[in-house]
């Protein structure tokens, strides 16, 4: 492991989501990064209702369909920057929601959380699945340059995959 590698290591942690403490957090973190919203050609106060309203549904969504998964505050030098959420199945990882606020991308932590991600799936046999959304081009680029395929599309967001045999087919390119 490199210095940066480990340095970032010491910098980065999960920790379990409590609720209510974090939702206001939460809350926020949904409304800063979901660039589709803040396209929409609504006032601040509409914009955010309308954050709201998708958040709380996306939550209920998300916890009545993934029970038990790790729903995860990503830390940051002791800060809360993004959350992690992650459900975990016999045959695949599910990433079902990852998302850093916009100040702190580009700094590899997202890079660094994915590949933690990769070596439990190959630690478990299992492929990791997720989705992004299709304006996302930002991570979408991060998604390709780590070796993750499309595999599927609904009208508004792309399915990726990472498997261990995306790695030994880059590495033969």
């Amino acid at each position: 492991m490199d210095n940066e590698t480990k340095n970032l290591s010491d910098r980065v942690a999960l920790r379990p989501v409590v609720l209510p403490d974090d939702e206001e957090f939460l809350i926020a973190l949904y409304y800063t990064t979901r660039e589709d919203i803040q396209l929409t050609p609504l006032d601040e106060e509409q914009k955010k209702n309308l954050s709201l309203m998708q958040y709380m549904a996306q939550k209920q969504h998300y916890t009545a369909q993934f029970p038990g998964s790790a729903n995860d505050i990503i830390m940051f030098d002791g800060k809360a920057i993004g959350r992690l959420w992650i459900a975990r199945f016999e045959k695949e990882i599910v990433g079902v929601e990852f998302i850093i606020l916009p100040e702190y991308r580009n700094h590899k932590i997202g890079t660094k959380l994915l590949r933690d991600l990769f070596a439990e799936a190959v630690a478990s046999n299992r492929e990791f699945n997720f989705y992004v959304l299709k304006i996302n081009e930002n991570a979408q680029r991060l998604y390709k340059r780590l070796n993750c395929k499309f595999i599927d599309e609904t009208p508004t967001h792309f399915k990726m995959q990472w498997r261990p045999e995306n790695e030994l087919m880059r590495r033969t390119e």
